[in-house]
């Protein structure tokens, strides 16, 4: 204990490499990982998401999956680490890549099918959250989805779940303003710019320069 107390003062109020070099000991203890979490440096996390000997808490394990959304260089070693829990892979499923998501089915031994269903079934509640958040006099289902279709895919935008799966998977049901609102999201691209790109037969030319 009195080691860790030690090492955390270090963590704290020393540099860099001190901070690195410690992420890199054998048998690192929860409290000294939480320390080195808490410094935010993404160097020195990755450092001790690789340290496999080390220990994280739960919590700090769940942090950090939510973390790699936004910070790939987590993402191939939490997957690799013993202590990681089907479960937050399965979390990870929906932003990592396609190489990384046969790691996940491959590893942890998951059914793709579930996968899909978790999915489909997202997106059937935020369809339906819409649904119930509109106004009482809108006819039917499919003006609903044209009317919020932004504000969903926004949503979807926003935790990073727009891969190119989910793409192929709700063009497949044929859920077109969906999906040409989410490939809206994912490139950046005006609606109407997405919609030629996609159902032109001649898709964008690109103007001559005189």
């Amino acid at each position: 204990m009195l080691q860790d107390l030690k090492l955390i003062e270090i963590i704290q109020h020393r540099t860099f490499e001190h901070q690195l070099t410690i992420a890199m000991r054998n048998d690192v203890s929860e409290a000294v990982s939480d320390a080195l979490v808490e410094t935010s440096n993404v160097k020195v996390i990755q450092t001790l998401i690789e340290n496999y000997t080390a220990t994280i808490s739960d919590n700090n394990l769940e942090y950090l999956v939510n973390e790699s959304k936004t910070r790939e260089p987590y993402q191939l070693p939490l997957l690799n680490r013993p202590d990681f829990s089907p479960h937050l892979a399965k979390r990870m499923y929906w932003w990592v890549s396609a190489a990384l998501h046969k790691h996940i089915v491959e590893e942890y031994k998951i059914d793709p099918a579930d996968l899909d269903q978790k999915i489909e079934c997202t997106i059937k509640d935020l369809l339906g959250s819409h649904a119930r958040e509109a106004p009482r006099d809108e006819p039917s289902e499919g003006e609903i989805i044209g009317t919020h279709s932004m504000d969903l895919t926004r949503k979807l935008a926003s935790t990073n779940a727009i891969t190119p799966m989910l793409l192929l998977q709700t063009l497949c049901k044929g859920e077109l303003r969906m999906f040409e609102g989410m490939f809206a999201q994912l490139t950046g691209l005006r609606t109407n710019l997405v919609c030629r790109l996609v159902y032109e037969a001649s898709g964008v030319k690109p103007r001559h320069r005189r």
